[in-house]
């Protein structure tokens, strides 16, 4: 489907940017690097999707999520719920848990703390995916990520990067969930310098 080629895209082109941020380099390049490794990765899905009747969004996270950690070993990804059997709440890890028992975590319901430890991980060299369950439970978590994630490079005059993708869904999940599951506040984090939405 379109939205599951968006989807990959747009997470392939997230894991890129991890890869070249972990070596920093002229703006133009990476901006190269990105875009030509997207357009790539979202032909091949698309091509494969025409061929098995279509992916939804969650199967194309999960499979750019398993390409890359067979990659990537610097890879861990933690989070709430996120182990198997549940795989969390869209299975977009189900199956990571077991392929790659010692990179795939659940953490405590702390959003906090599951970004303040990705800020750890990223400083000593690891390319972290923290999952919150879903996008209305951040609030915990903006400290760390307005003044740890998104200016450590600017603190550090360019010396130390933080590169780590955040998983965190939004939008409507099911009928008379209200605000809690089904905000779609999107917009606050694509306002914040350094983060990529």
């Amino acid at each position: 489907s379109l939205l599951g080629n968006v989807a990959l895209s747009s997470l392939v082109l997230s894991f890129a940017l991890l890869r070249q941020s972990a070596q920093p380099g002229p703006l133009a390049a990476q901006f190269q690097a990105y875009w030509l490794r997207s357009l790539i990765q979202a032909v091949a899905c698309s091509e494969l999707a025409k061929r098995s009747g279509g992916f939804t969004m969650a199967q194309c996270i999960a499979k750019v999520l398993e390409q890359e950690m067979q990659r990537n070993p610097r890879i861990f990804v933690f989070g709430e719920d996120i182990e198997d059997p549940k795989g969390d709440v869209f299975s977009t890890t189900r199956g990571l848990s077991t392929h790659f028992p010692s990179r795939v975590r659940n953490s405590p319901l702390a959003e906090g703390t599951i970004i303040g430890s990705a800020v750890g991980r990223a400083i000593l060299g690891d390319l972290p995916v923290p999952c919150i369950q879903f996008v209305d439970f951040m609030g915990p978590g903006l400290n760390q990520l307005f003044n740890e994630v998104t200016t450590f490079y600017w603190r550090s005059t360019g010396q130390w990067n933080c590169p780590m993708v955040i998983m965190a869904p939004y939008g409507a999940y099911l009928p008379g969930l209200g605000p809690w599951h089904s905000q779609t506040n999107e917009a606050i984090y694509a306002h914040i310098p350094g983060l990529h939405v």
